[in-house]
């Protein structure tokens, strides 16, 4: 130090400092030179700081101004967007509008987001020119090999039809479940919203779960299935496994593990910017929105309303028809076909059918046992009868083939089969009427009679391996052969077919069957459907107490119906979904959110209303009043309820209108309760008519081939699809007529049944196996299974509607239609030990290995009673409930 500071020149050289002392001088210059450079040191190191200080305040300030600023420009958007809002014509927008998504731009979650209760909501902006599946969001769990796998879900833009979808995997099977094609036009903002919830009190990564898709802020379609955690994480604009990007813009991405109710969901379509601090505090989750949001005038409403079956006159239509065939030249007659002879002679396609007036006498007529035609009207090829039945022991025997057809009664079925296909139109409006002629009746009897001992025998070869594999368990694995109780083991099978075994005729079969249920009880502490137990297991015990006087029977019922009563202790008289038989207690599924089903309060009064009459116990006569003292003031959609209704007010909930599940036999049981009651109490059949006349209306629709079906939906619009539970309608309608329930609409509501009997009978024949799946799209020329529900679980409502028909009419087209149906079921579903359920109803040999018990006491009855020309239930003496159980009309 000392020696860099002698380096540096004296400037002020002291006068006589050689004589100075050299380290005192020395040490004085340092003192000066040092202490100098410290203070200019120390005063530009706090010029600095001073700097510094201003700097950061300037930049605070100028952040804080900039802030308030886009404050305001935000603000002023809104006030501008709303002002524009008013003059804005449908479907204007501005495509500068939120995120930009082309298939390489997405959002990553960094972590796993999945709950029980969620909700996913956005603004989207589908590119026009993009034709596939578009994903929204997706937290789909993917598993090492790069396949999806049970956990999470995608929720997906389809832009082929235009509608939004959820797919998911559940015991590695994929299903994608969709709304109505249309819902999400393409370059126009639509805001969508899923809303994901449990269905039930158990815990576990996969829980039933209920799934809402919103349009626009109004619940569109909602579903049940399998909701399964995932641990992926999330992407928005594209799946997890990289594919199907979504090609457009998307706003006010909402991602919440809370599920919002229809108000809050209602509220997010009015946020077009940033999220309300309200709004904010409700997601509990995460959001993003973009700087500039879609125009509330963008949104396009549907105005399409759904077709109206309108009253049909079958005789207008053949008779033009007669009357072309009358004008026809002789020569063309000369120069016809033999096949078309043959059709003509063989099938008498008549010009008008029994008028629905006449029909209950035509039916009080019919003997209750086939009597054959004189014998010269006998063709010359004729079909012996098949061995009387045996009532003996079921065997593991598959059904025995057919005999081969000849002559005259193979021209009349192959007619029967070409009218089919050639009559279409008048066949699809209900305006077709077929017989058989005289000089074939009894070999087509004989025919039928083969048929029916075939399903007998299936029926014998499934009880015979339920018996050996699985007796006295409520049902049996037809693919692995092994025994389950998901019914708490009350032998469900058993209970369940009781009657149908009954009348098969095989009262040795029975005897067994007795042995069981005098065993079985219904002290299960596991949480079952008041529902299903109701059809099942009370309606089963009172048919066989009714059929074999047998008290065993009744007790039976008596317990079962005494531990469900506690389900009705609400203040709507309404019914708690879930039931536990040993603590005679009752709960409300989580999934109704407090409410009760239509279908479950609604199909208690046939079962409830026997055991009254049967034990003289006024209580289960009040469990019905209480609940139609109720229902009959709720509000109405002309006679329509929704599926859900609040177990306390008993007023309309939520849910949509539909004829399939959750609402069906609500609908079914008004007219049945007439029915018993021996006609006496007007109150049902009048709802009943009301609701007839609702779903004629609003539900009622036509493909684009003139097919006739069912759509389920909300007031603002009517799904094109068809549930296999809505098979059962054409029955309902058909019965209701023979009964005279309103003679005004008697011709409209059997051309109606009629027309919707082929159409179940075309969405069997559509399918790759031959057999309906649980849902079909009607938007094409062709029923087609719907990825809303792809699978077969045996269900027999398609087959109960062509044996009401051909029992109603007489006439032979549904029996040929019934046993093409069952056929399919013999060749798709028959497995080593049974018959088992479908994954697909267009994926051959798809099976679950599930077996429901309604094959039984359902699927296989009305095949077998569809068959025989006997009249083993007498329709003006017995009402069969829901699961197809006859009970006695008081």
């Amino acid at each position: 130090m000392l020696r860099n500071a002698s380096r540096k020149p004296l400037k002020n050289r002291v006068p006589g400092a050689d004589q100075m002392n050299f380290r005192q001088i020395t040490e004085d210059y340092y003192r000066k030179h040092v202490t100098n450079t410290a203070n200019a040191f120390k005063k530009k190191m706090n010029r600095l700081l001073l700097l510094a200080v201003i700097v950061v305040v300037v930049i605070f300030i100028t952040s804080v101004t900039l802030i308030v600023n886009n404050a305001a420009l935000f603000e002023s958007n809104v006030q501008r967007t709303r002002s524009m809002t008013s003059t804005m014509r449908i479907g204007d927008v501005d495509v500068k509008h939120g995120y930009l998504f082309d298939g390489s731009h997405v959002f990553r979650i960094p972590r796993g987001f999945d709950t029980e209760r969620m909700t996913i909501a956005s603004w989207i902006y589908p590119d026009s020119g993009k034709k596939d599946l578009m994903t929204v969001f997706s937290n789909q769990q993917v598993s090492d090999d790069h396949r999806p796998t049970d956990g999470g879900f995608s929720l997906i833009y389809n832009s082929d039809d235009q509608s939004v979808c959820v797919e998911s995997v559940y015991r590695d099977r994929s299903s994608i479940l969709c709304t109505k094609a249309g819902v999400v036009n393409p370059a126009t903002w639509t805001h969508v919203t899923l809303v994901v919830s449990p269905l039930d009190q158990e815990s576990g990564d996969c829980r039933k779960s209920l799934h809402t898709i919103y349009i626009n802020g109004k619940p569109l379609f909602n579903f049940f299935s399998p909701h399964c955690l995932s641990k992926a994480p999330p992407m928005i604009g594209m799946d997890t496994l990289e594919h199907r990007p979504f090609i457009g813009r998307m706003s006010v991405f909402v991602l919440s593990e809370r599920a919002f109710t229809d108000a809050l969901v209602a509220s997010l379509t009015g946020m077009r910017g940033e999220l309300s601090a309200a709004m904010q505090a409700a997601c509990n989750g995460l959001y993003f929105a973009s700087s500039s949001f879609p125009l509330r005038g963008g949104l396009r409403e549907s105005q399409s309303q759904p077709e109206i079956a309108v009253e049909t006159k079958p005789e207008t239509q053949m008779e033009k028809q007669s009357e072309a065939q009358a004008e026809s030249k002789p020569e063309a007659q000369a120069e016809s076909k033999p096949e078309a002879q043959t059709e003509s002679r063989y099938t008498t396609y008549t010009s008008r059918s029994i008028p629905a007036a006449e029909l209950l006498q035509s039916y009080l007529q019919k003997p209750d046992h086939f009597s054959p035609p004189s014998t010269n009207l006998r063709s010359s090829h004729t079909l012996p009868p098949p061995p009387p039945e045996k009532d003996e022991l079921c065997r593991h025997e598959l059904p025995a083939p057919l005999p081969e057809l000849s002559g005259a009664l193979k021209e009349f079925v192959d007619a029967l089969h070409r009218r089919t296909l050639s009559e279409h139109d008048a066949i699809a409006r209900g305006e077709a009427a077929f017989s058989v002629p005289p000089e074939v009746a009894e070999d087509y009897h004989n025919l039928n009679e083969y048929r029916a001992q075939s399903v007998r025998q299936a029926f014998c070869f499934a009880w015979a391996w339920y018996k050996e594999r699985a007796w006295g368990a409520d049902e049996i694995r037809p693919v692995s052969g092994t025994a389950t109780n998901r019914w708490g083991n009350m032998a469900m099978n058993v209970v369940d077919s009781v009657d149908t075994i009954l009348l098969l005729g095989l009262n040795k079969e029975e005897a067994e069957a007795r042995k069981v249920v005098r065993n079985v009880r219904f002290d299960s502490p596991k949480p079952t459907s008041m529902f299903e137990t109701t059809i099942r297991v009370l309606g089963g015990m009172l048919a066989g107490y009714q059929y074999t006087k047998d008290p065993v029977y009744l007790e039976k019922a008596k317990d079962v119906g005494e531990r469900m009563l506690p389900a009705f202790s609400t203040p709507s008289g309404y019914p708690k979904g879930s039931v536990n038989l040993a603590a005679r207690s009752a709960t409300p599924w989580g999934w109704t959110r407090g409410c009760s089903v239509l279908s479950e309060l609604g199909t208690v009064s046939l079962e409830y209303l026997t055991l009254a009459k049967a034990t003289k116990d006024a209580r289960y006569e009040q469990v019905v009043k209480r609940i139609y003292d109720t229902v009959e003031k709720a509000p109405t959609w002309d006679g329509m309820l929704p599926t859900m209704l609040h177990l306390h007010s008993g007023m309309p909930s939520h849910g949509t209108y539909t004829l399939a599940g959750s609402a069906d036999s609500y609908y079914e049981y008004l007219l049945k309760t007439w029915l018993l009651t021996g006609k006496k109490d007007r109150r049902y059949k009048r709802m009943y008519n009301e609701a007839v006349e609702g779903i004629t209306k609003h539900l009622l629709k036509r493909s684009p081939s003139g097919l006739l079906y069912t759509g389920e939906g909300m007031q603002g619009g009517i799904s094109d699809s068809m549930g296999h539970l809505a098979c059962f309608t054409g029955g309902m309608l058909a019965l209701g007529v023979l009964h005279g329930v309103n003679p005004a609409t008697a011709e409209r509501d059997l051309a109606n049944a009629k027309a919707l009997a082929y159409t179940c009978y075309r969405m069997y024949i559509s399918t790759a196996t031959g057999v309906a799946a649980e849902q079909m799209s009607m938007s094409d020329e062709q029923p087609r299974v719907s990825h809303r529900g792809t699978y077969y679980i045996l269900r027999p409502e398609a087959l109960e509607t062509l044996y009401y028909l051909n029992q109603i009419t007489g006439d032979p087209i549904y029996r040929e239609w019934g046993w093409e149906m069952w056929s399919a079921i013999e060749k798709s579903c028959r497995t080593t030990y049974g018959y088992s359920s479908l994954d697909n109803a267009d994926r051959p040999g798809s099976f679950t290995d599930g077996e429901e018990s309604f094959f039984f006491a359902e699927t296989v009855k009305y095949s077998y009673l569809l068959l025989k020309d006997d009249k083993l239930v007498d329709l003006t003496k017995k009402v069969f409930n829901t699961e197809a159980h006859p009970l006695d009309v008081f």
